[in-house]
C-alpha cells in the first residue's frame, strides 16, 4: 500500500484515456465530412453519366427528327418540333469540353442536310418534284453522325467507362 503523502504517478493511467477519447472525438467529427465528400463525388459522377446519356439520346432523336423533316420537305404531314441537336449541344457545352468540336461538326452537317431539304421544298412549291442530291446530302449527315458516335465511344473508352 502506498503512503497518501507520496504523489502518485497518474499519467501512465490517464494518457491512454486521453488519447482514446481524442481519437473518438476526432473520428466522430471527421466521419460525416469524409462521408459527404465521397457521396458528393459519387453523385457528381452519376450526374455526368446521366447527362452523357441524355446527350447521346438527343443526338439519336435528332437523326429521327431529320428524317421527319425530310418527309415534310417532300410533302408528307409530320409534326417536327424543335431540333434535338440544340439540347445535345447545350449538354456538351455545360459538361463535356472535349466533345465541343465534334458536336459542332454534327450540327453543321445537320444544317447542310436541312438546307438540301429546304431546296427540295422550294422546288416542290414550284412544281418540280425531284429529290436529286439526296444521296450526297444524306451521306454528309450520316458520315458525321457515325463519326460523332465513334468520338463519343472513344471518349468513354479513354476514361475507362467514367464519363
Amino acid at each position: 500500500m502506498t503512503d497518501a503523502s507520496t504523489p502518485a504517478n497518474i499519467w501512465p493511467v490517464l494518457m491512454p484515456v486521453i488519447v482514446g477519447g481524442s481519437l473518438a472525438i476526432l473520428g466522430g467529427a471527421l466521419s460525416p465530412i469524409v462521408s459527404h465528400i465521397l457521396s458528393a463525388r459519387s453523385a457528381r459522377q452519376a450526374r455526368r453519366v446521366q447527362r452523357f446519356e441524355e446527350m447521346m439520346a438527343a443526338v439519336y432523336e435528332h437523326d429521327h427528327w431529320l428524317d421527319g423533316k425530310r418527309h415534310i420537305s417532300i410533302g408528307q404531314e409530320v409534326e417536327s418540333g424543335p431540333p434535338p441537336i440544340h439540347k445535345a449541344r447545350s449538354i456538351v457545352l455545360m459538361n463535356f469540353e472535349e466533345l465541343r468540336a465534334p458536336i459542332r461538326e454534327l450540327d453543321l452537317a445537320s444544317s447542310r442536310y436541312q438546307h438540301w431539304m429546304a431546296e427540295v421544298a422550294v422546288n416542290r412549291s414550284k412544281g418540280v418534284l425531284s429529290v436529286e442530291g439526296f444521296q450526297a446530302a444524306y451521306k454528309i449527315w450520316l458520315d458525321e453522325f457515325t463519326s460523332f458516335q465513334d468520338v463519343a465511344a472513344a471518349y468513354v473508352r479513354a476514361r475507362n467507362g467514367k464519363v
